[in-house]
């Protein structure tokens, strides 16, 4: 593995020693003679030349037929690569199993578990997306939340923007993209005993956002004493998290229902809400241990 590693640094600095100057727009203009809108078409399409790593992992499908392949994605697992040549991915795990590239519909968060969607073909993958933008489909997440609220239902329309100091995190926030969610409470336990730990000092990992460092439910190793939820997530990173006093004890499981996609949509507007999502690295609460939540 250290072998690996190291043939790997090497391959880096080779491969930034030997990376071309960028050149401009009007550079490769000249250099291709092709007006402006070729050039844009053809870089623009160029990436999709490296065909995608087929990964030989596990795979736990859901639904397949001619046009749809449905898969359990789980906790911890990109649903796409960063990049073309990397796997590590649901998606290079499809190319695997289909032995071809299917179009992704939508993709969910790194420590999120659910349903990942493609398609087989592009007529399909068409007709999906424009479902997905007319809102003919619909969406469901359970989470557990802190708190209990006050009613069994509610929606929060809140605009969802990007936040100013954290390049990973996300905010509720005037002049942000429209955002639609609505939460319906299952079941709530308001004595459920949590036993939240002292949060990292460092920023979380500027990786793109369906990307995080922490899976849910885990913790840093600093515990403090059980004393209900006191210390707030995001507060050290500069995120919007709610206030611990507000709060209060127990937790709750709850039906989500985002009318819209956006980034960190669910976590960001029940964090908007007081009521962060359990194990949140970013929106939320660190929590060490739970016993008996229902």
């Amino acid at each position: 593995a250290e072998a690996a590693g190291s043939s790997g640094h090497a391959f880096k600095r080779r491969r930034r020693q030997a990376r071309p100057p960028l050149r401009s727009l009007q550079q490769l203009m000249v250099i291709m003679q092709l007006p402006r809108n070729r050039v844009t078409n053809l870089m623009a399409r160029a990436p999709r030349s490296i065909k995608l790593v087929a990964d030989a992992e596990p795979l736990h499908v859901v639904h397949e037929d001619a046009h749809f392949l449905a898969v359990l994605k789980p906790a911890g697992l990109r649903s796409a690569p960063v990049h073309r040549f990397a796997g590590g991915s649901a998606l290079n795990r499809m190319i695997g199993h289909l032995g071809y590239e299917p179009h992704l519909l939508h993709r969910l968060d790194m420590n999120t578990s659910g349903v990942l969607l493609a398609a087989k073909d592009r007529a399909t993958a068409a007709a999906a997306h424009a479902q997905f933008r007319a809102k003919s489909v619909a969406k469901a997440y359970l989470a557990i939340a802190l708190g209990v609220p006050s009613s069994s239902s509610f929606s929060m329309d809140g605009p969802i923007g990007q936040h100013p100091a954290v390049k990973v995190a996300r905010q509720v926030v005037q002049g942000g993209q429209p955002a639609l969610t609505h939460m319906e409470v299952l079941a709530s336990n308001p004595d459920a005993q949590l036993h939240p730990v002292a949060l990292p000092r460092q920023p979380p990992s500027t990786q793109p956002p369906d990307s995080s460092s922490t899976a849910p439910g885990t913790s840093s190793s600093r515990a403090e004493p059980a004393t209900g939820t006191e210390a707030a997530a995001g507060a050290a990173w500069g995120c919007a998290a709610p206030d611990p006093s507000s709060i209060g004890r127990g937790c709750c499981l709850l039906c989500c229902r985002p009318v819209t996609g956006r980034t960190h949509q669910i976590r960001v507007h029940m964090a908007s809400a007081g009521h962060p999502l359990l194990g949140d690295e970013v929106y939320g609460l660190q929590v060490r241990h739970c016993t008996a939540l229902f």
